[in-house]
This record gives C-alpha cells, structure tokens and sequence, in this order.
C-alpha cells in the first residue's frame, strides 16, 4: 500500500464500532454514513470519515503549508478509503480541501470522531494523524500541538511522545515510571480509589485488553506502536500489583 504500509489494516473492519454501520468490501472496503439500518447512499461519507479528513487537513496545514509528501499521503488514503468508489473520494477530499481553509473547529472534529471510534479505531486514527505529521520529516510545534490535543481527547496519554521516540531499542524496557506512587497506579487503571477489588480487577482486564500485544499484533499497526502498547501493558500490570499490594 506505498506510503501507508500497514496502518490502514487496522482502521478497517472491525477496528471501527458504534451504533452507525459499516461495510467493509474487497478486503478494503469503504464506509457509509447514517446509523445502523439507514439506507444512506454508499457514495456519501460517514460522519467518522468526515472528521478524519477534516482533522488531516488541519494537521496538513497546521504549520501554514501542505508538503509534497503529506498531500502524497492524503492522496493515498482517499484511493484507500475510496477504493472503486470515485464518488466517494470526490466527497472525501472535498472535505479536505474545505477544511484547510475554513472555519472548522479542530477541537470539535476531534470530539465528534471520539463519540464514534472503538477504542482501536481511536489509538489506529492517532496513528494515521502522527504518520502524516511525521511523513515530511518535520514535526512543528503547531502539528504537535493538534496531535497532543487529540491524544488528550482519545485517553491515549503518552501516545504521541512514543509514536515519535519511540525506537527498537526501547523494546524490552521497563516502563516509565510517573512516578510509582498509588495515585499513580489508579489513574494508569483509571479508577479511584474507593474502588472494590473487584473494580480493580475489572480495571485491569479491560486496561490489558486493549494493550495485549497478540491482539494488536495481526492489525498491521506499526512497530511504533506495537513497543507502545507493550510498554502500556506492562504499566497497566505494574499499577494493578501496586494497588493489590497496598492493600493486603
């Protein structure tokens, strides 16, 4: 797939999940808008779409200029998204281009796409927004700004600092440390602490779930991302003994 390497697997099929449909044709495939059972035209974009290409626009432009390279790569995922659909990539990049130079909200955009993303669609969006940031091989502060925005509002913290540092040689680390305190680990679990030990638990399975390398690993996600969410995982395990163990 050229530029886009693996990324996009992961964005297709089942990555993507909410109460509007998809339907994914040809091992490609492309979405259509409306809720599930709506009889919308396959031809119009979804509204998760819409963002995607409005929030790429955004980060494209963010530093006053859309590079060669970045526009190389928009391009190729409108012949991704749109594969045999023309009418579609029509409508996907006019979303684009509107949005290089309107009045759309970026703060907006990426709230609407966090209402409709599963939680692997979410961490795979960040990834095709820090691939196209970084696919000139500049990140201004302006990008890393809208990037670190999006982290924010996605619950993806460290996401954007791994993606951009991360290297093979981090493999096998420990994980960073926030300092290792119990206030610490509650919040890697996301939880309180008045929170039942069996709260914690349930923190814990959810939290490893998502980050569980052999089930990230057949995604096409990137190796950045792989080393991220095994630091992630070893983390969130980390957090769960502390609190275990403070509390025996």
């Amino acid at each position: 797939m050229g530029l886009l390497g693996g990324i996009i697997g992961g964005i297709i099929g089942s990555a993507f999940a909410g109460p509007w449909g998809a339907a994914i044709g040809a091992g490609i495939g492309y979405m259509w808008g409306g809720k599930q059972g709506s009889s919308a035209s396959p031809d119009t974009p979804s509204g998760a779409l819409i963002s995607i290409f409005r929030i790429l626009a955004k980060i494209a432009k963010a530093d006053g200029v859309v590079s060669q390279e970045e526009a190389a790569f928009v391009s190729e995922l409108l012949q991704t998204f749109g594969k045999d659909n023309p009418a579609l990539r029509k409508a996907l990049k006019q979303e684009f281009d509107n949005a290089k130079s309107g009045g759309i909200s970026f703060s907006a955009e990426v709230r609407n796409l966090n209402a409709q993303l599963s939680p692997d669609a979410k961490r795979t969006a960040m990834e095709i927004f820090c691939t196209l940031a970084r696919i000139d091989n500049i990140l201004s502060e302006a990008e890393k700004s809208l990037l670190l925005e999006a982290e924010a509002v996605f619950g993806l913290s460290g996401f954007v600092e791994h993606f951009f540092n991360g290297s093979r040689q981090q493999r096998g680390r420990a994980p960073r440390s926030s300092g290792g305190t119990l206030a610490d680990a509650y919040r890697t679990l996301g939880i309180t602490p008045d929170a039942s030990d069996a709260e914690v638990k349930a923190a814990w399975h959810k939290k490893t779930k998502e980050f569980h390398p052999d089930r990230l690993s057949g995604k096409g996600l990137s190796e950045a991302f792989i080393e991220f969410a095994e630091e992630e995982m070893k983390k969130v395990n980390l957090a769960y003994e502390t609190i275990m163990n403070a509390r025996k």
